[in-house]
């Protein structure tokens, strides 16, 4: 998969039809994760192994620690916020998929955003929330295409959450264009 990637880097930062027809027509390689990778690939240059898509996959990684360490600050987990980040980052599956040049971490990184959008719009009616479950869904489809049946529930637990409470008209088509 890393290697694969790579070569569409390189063929898109040579200008090639192929790696514009790999960028926007693939189906198997979503251009989400090609696009992640290239700022990488062309500072690192034409490598024969895949160096954007491991610094990409580590970022990524890196990222989604950040990331639960910021959520469960804002839910005032206090100190076992670092122990449950670190019993996230130790297991030997997390750090094969940081360090194996696969969409595997950003894919991580985009449903832990989505899905604490969804329960902090939830628990708060914050729009910034309702903002990260919207970037959250929406890149994912462009970065993993197999997590659509992921999303499709979690846009039914959105519409359910509309219809179980209380909004005004323009408010839950607001919500749904959002």
């Amino acid at each position: 998969e890393a290697l694969v990637y790579d070569a569409i880097c390189g063929q898109v930062l040579s200008n090639t039809t192929e790696g514009r027809q790999a960028l926007v027509s693939s189906v198997w390689w979503p251009p989400l994760a090609v696009l992640l990778r290239l700022p990488f690939a062309a500072a690192l240059g034409p490598r024969t192994w895949p160096a954007a898509s491991l610094a990409a996959s580590a970022l990524c990684g890196t990222g989604v620690l950040f990331l639960l360490l910021g959520i469960l600050r804002n839910w005032s987990f206090g100190w076992a916020r670092i122990l449950m980040v670190v019993a996230l980052a130790v297991p030997p599956r997390f750090l094969a998929a940081c360090l194996n040049g696969s969409v595997d971490t950003a894919v991580m990184f985009l449903a832990v955003l989505a899905t604490y959008g969804l329960v902090q719009w939830v628990a708060l009616r914050s729009l910034r929330h309702l903002v990260y479950l919207a970037a959250g869904t929406c890149l994912l489809v462009g970065m993993n295409f197999e997590m659509t049946v992921w999303l499709a529930m979690v846009l039914l637990l959105l519409v359910g959450d509309l219809v179980l409470h209380t909004f005004a008209p323009r408010q839950k088509v607001a919500v749904l264009i959002i």
